[in-house]
């Protein structure tokens, strides 16, 4: 087991014409900046206009993607194993089914879910969830949202799970406690 992981956010809400009718985060305005000289370089709330103005700082050497295209989830999670990155903090918007607001372009991560985890397990690259702030969030949403995940979920090969700490062993830490927070024989 490394010393250290490596963990890095991905968010599934780029979508082109071709797969979604319409793009989708590649057009975003621009947000306020907080410093005057960046406002007036990158005035707030023009929207950029694909595919040859991108909201992007950097061009994806393939082309503006749909997030929803799965041979593009695939090549995205093998770069990712190939470059050292042990799992990816996939930004998710909430369940499909709940009537909230979501992100800025109504975009839901939700059914996109099962397709990120198949790519990551294949490649090699655990999951973790960041559960972002979509309309309504509330700590007994946000428990609700933790029970969905975990027994929709929860038994995916792909989704994170750190290992124990080094010196352990079964699974103990080394002060005899458990690392699911259970007593130990240790």
């Amino acid at each position: 087991c490394a010393a250290f992981s490596v963990h890095v956010a991905f968010y599934l809400w780029y979508g082109t014409p071709a797969l979604d009718g319409r793009w989708l985060h590649w057009d975003h305005a621009t947000l306020p900046h907080w410093t005057d000289h960046m406002n007036e370089r990158f005035p707030p709330g023009k929207p950029f206009i694909p595919p040859d103005e991108p909201h992007s700082p950097y061009y994806p050497a393939r082309g503006l993607y749909s997030s929803r295209d799965e041979s593009v989830l695939r090549e995205q999670m093998r770069e990712i194993a190939a470059a050292g990155i042990d799992s990816v903090m996939l930004s998710w918007w909430g369940q499909a089914g709940k009537d909230f607001r979501r992100d800025s372009q109504g975009v839901s991560t939700d059914e996109l879910v099962p397709a990120v985890l198949d790519a990551a397990a294949a490649a090699g690259v655990g999951v973790s969830w960041h559960v972002e702030p979509y309309g309504g969030r509330t700590p007994a949403s946000v428990l609700d949202d933790l029970r969905y995940l975990h027994e929709r979920f929860g038994a995916h090969p792909a989704l994170w799970r750190q290992p124990p700490p080094a010196g352990s062993r079964d699974g103990s830490a080394s002060d005899g406690s458990a690392s699911d927070g259970s007593a130990s024989d240790g």
